[in-house]
């Protein structure tokens, strides 16, 4: 008789060790609420362990494998309803005659770990996974920590697990992590509460990773109702805190930690007192790619508080958040990096988009757009600090009473190369208000703002005004009143091709770069405003030449300070093109020439330098490194955009 190999697959019931099973996994155990095996041991559905323990504790003994659990409701008498152990691995989601892992479905097979309202559900272990899993129905009594998952000194992988409805006295309700860094990924934290910190999850001496987790409608009495993080460093990535409620830090409160917060979202948090979307004190935490969306703070910092603390945040938007004192961000006693971020409606009695008090944040590449004050600083109120404000727009802010750009009390900001426009103070200072202040404004546009561009209330305010654009006229070197002629104000404040504020700012202090990026000066001198004027940038002359250079993104990379802009006519180039080898992809066909004549004799450095192929009419037997200086020009003159090259018209 002629043998037959069996598959992988056929050795599940043929393999059995102490009750476990081997199968294509790997060691398996089975648990089923619904067993009615007479003597379970866990080797297979049919003889599967009706509570979780046992199986944990079997597999536990043959040094570890995995446990797959059926869907039904888990719970025991003793706390908690399960201790995992190190090298176990849970998974939930099965209907109970599945044969591979990824068969399970854990959102139609729901396995419920349910602490009944009276114990805690699950206490963590190092090299421990918890998969697919209910939480719910945790309590932790008195000092104790954490109904959901209680973590000391261990660091499981926790993944498609939701924490819903669990409690604790004390800290953590639905999760409590103390000198644990464990790795939480795709999960729900939901209607959770602590009596003091962390309604969602409390961190002590702790460093979880979390990834595409949610906390929604979680609560803590005093601190962080979704998360409260205490000398930690946790990190956060692509996480969504909605509608989570405490006294202090309704999304997030940070203590002496420096968490990383990326490309999360942050939606109609709400305070008691001070931090609705974040509270950082004594902090350092890093907010990159985050949005702060209708946050509410009863008192202060609709959407991030900062005490003595230095966070930096960048590429972030502030919107619609709401406070008595500060809509967007609160400031005291701290130093923050603010760059690229929006303001936008949000609202406040003081600082409708930012208030800083006793405080100097770095605020750079910033738009603040229809904030209001219903007092004063319809866009930033400052007292008794010294911000650094740098290619910055503000726009349509509102204050009722003075200051609807800034509003500056015994404050001594530097501003440069800023606009303002359309903003509105219903009494005094429209743009700027000044009340024993002493601001520094250098390149700055200040246009049909109401009432006054610049309002000093006393003779103690005396604001150094220098090659700026006030409508009105402003005493100061260099300064001009003559309309900017910006593109469509209020939607686009760069500068068109007639404008008075082109080349008539000062180098001196400037920005190396505008609000976009674009390298200053571009002319004979730096511009006034946020925007630097690029020749042909804003009339219709230039023109893109869809897919003849391919650029591979990150690979061409302009070099700060070393390439210059051009002066003079750009020359035609002829000819096939020489790829560079890695960075930027063949070139099929010739590369149609420029309209219009080059001789290649510019006034700029590339036309001067015979090394730059700028002088010569073709391009054709040049070098990859003659190839390399023309697209870092490109670059330069922000002519390479989308995969295509932009070429200016003669």
């Amino acid at each position: 008789m002629k043998k037959q190999l069996l598959p992988a697959y056929g050795y599940i019931t043929l393999v059995i060790c102490l009750g476990v099973a081997l199968s294509a996994e790997g060691t398996v155990c089975y648990v089923n609420g619904e067993s009615t095996a007479a003597n379970p041991d866990g080797s297979s559905w049919a003889k599967a362990y009706k509570d979780l323990q046992s199986a944990v504790d079997a597999v536990a003994d043959q040094g570890g494998g995995e446990i797959w659990v059926a869907e039904g409701r888990y719970t025991r008498t003793k706390d908690p309803v399960l201790t995992m152990k190190e090298g176990v691995a849970l998974y939930g989601g099965f209907a109970g005659t599945e044969t591979f892992r990824d068969q399970r479905d854990w959102e139609a097979n729901q396995s419920i770990i349910d602490g009944e309202d009276t114990r805690r559900c699950v206490k963590g272990s190092d090299d421990g996974v918890l998969d697919g899993f209910i939480v719910t129905g945790g309590y932790a009594a008195g000092s104790e920590s954490s109904g959901g998952m209680f973590n000391y000194d261990s660091s499981p992988t926790v993944t498609n697990c939701t924490f819903t409805e669990n409690r604790a006295d004390s800290y953590g309700g639905g999760m409590y992590n103390h000198n644990s860094s464990p790795t939480v990924t795709n999960c729900s934290f939901t209607e959770n509460s602590a009596a003091s910190y962390g309604g969602g999850m409390h961190n002590f001496n702790s460093s979880p990773t979390l990834t595409n987790c949610s906390f929604t409608k979680n609560r803590a009495d005093l601190f962080g109702g979704g998360m409260r993080n205490e000398n930690s460093s946790p990190t956060l990535t692509n996480c969504i805190f909605h509608e989570n409620t405490a006294t202090f830090g309704g999304g997030i409160w940070n203590e002496n930690s420096s968490p990383e917060v990326i490309d999360c979202t942050f939606t109609k948090n709400m305070v008691d007192l001070h931090g609705g979307g974040i509270f950082n004190e004594n902090s350092s935490p890093t907010i990159m790619n985050c949005s702060f969306t209708e946050n509410t703070a009863d008192t202060s910092g609709g959407g991030v508080v900062n005490s003595n603390s230095s966070p930096t945040i960048t590429n972030c938007t502030f919107h619609g958040n709401t406070a008595e004192v500060a809509g967007g961000i609160y400031n005291q006693n701290s130093s923050p990096t603010i760059t690229n971020c929006s303001f936008t409606e949000n609202t406040a009695v003081q600082g409708g988009g930012m208030f800083n008090v006793d405080s100097s944040p770095t605020v750079t590449n910033c738009s603040f757009t229809g904030n209001t004050a219903y007092a004063w600083g319809g866009g930033i109120y400052l007292f008794n600090s010294s911000p650094t404000i740098t290619n910055c727009t503000f726009h349509g802010n509102t204050a009722k009473e003075w200051g609807g750009g800034i509003y500056n009390f015994n404050s001594s900001p530097i501003m440069t190369n800023c606009s303002f426009t359309e903003n509105t103070a219903k009494e005094w200072g429209g743009g700027i208000y000044n009340d024993n202040s002493s601001p520094t404004v250098t390149n700055c546009i200040l246009w049909e703002n109401k009432t006054q561009e610049i309002f000093n209330e006393d003779e103690n305010s005396v604001p150094t005004v220098s090659y700026s654009c006030i409508q009105g006229g402003y005493e100061g070197t260099g300064n001009i009143d003559a309309d900017p002629l910006f593109v469509n104000a209020p939607a686009d404040l760069r500068l068109s091709a007639e404008s008075p504020c082109i080349d008539a700012g000062t180098s001196e202090g400037a920005p190396e770069r505008d609000m976009v990026e674009t390298l200053r000066p571009w002319g004979a001198d730096v511009d006034m405003g946020a925007y630097e004027y690029i020749p042909g940038s804003t009339e219709g002359e230039v023109e893109s030449v869809e897919g003849e250079v391919v650029l591979v993104e990150g690979e061409v990379a302009l070099v700060e300070g070393e390439v210059v802009p051009v002066e003079g006519e750009v020359v035609p180039v002829e000819g096939e093109v020489v790829p560079v080898e890695g960075e930027v992809a063949p070139v099929e066909g010739e590369v149609e020439p420029v309209e219009g004549e080059g001789d290649g004799e510019g006034d700029g450095d590339a036309a001067k330098d015979p090394g730059c192929g700028c002088g010569s009419k073709n391009l054709q037997g040049a070098t990859k490194d003659l190839l390399a200086d023309w697209l870092l020009i490109s670059l330069s003159l922000g002519v390479l955009l989308s995969g295509s090259v932009w070429r200016r018209k003669m």
